[in-house]
């Protein structure tokens, strides 16, 4: 893929686990890496919480890159102060050169 597809700007964070003052683990989240990538919204749909009634807002989001093997399923994208949950990762052609991930931002958890 041509460098100039890569656009966007989108980092990689990974959590951490370290311990509140009770002892209890506390999800943070830390920068792995800043990647020049494509972003590409794919699907958006609306539900309704069974909680509290309210309507949640998903959408599916395809963001491409060059191949980074230390990239993974438990880490998240950052992109235009919006969080994705990276949900699935593909190595197009299996040939190492291409990555795609393809992630779920939930609306309501921006950075």
């Amino acid at each position: 893929m041509p460098a100039g597809r890569y656009r966007h700007r989108v980092t990689i964070q990974h959590a951490v686990d370290p311990q509140d003052s009770y002892g209890q683990p506390q999800q943070n989240w830390v920068d792995l890496t800043t990647i020049w990538a494509s972003v590409e919204p794919l699907v958006g749909k609306e539900g309704h919480s069974s909680e509290d009634n309210q309507v949640l807002a998903q959408n599916t989001t395809l963001i491409k890159t060059r191949y980074r093997g230390e990239i993974t399923t438990k880490m998240r994208a950052l992109f235009k102060g919006q969080v994705f949950n990276i949900t699935s990762i593909q190595d197009i052609n299996g040939r190492g050169k291409e990555f795609h991930l393809y992630c779920e931002r939930i609306e309501g958890h921006e950075q």
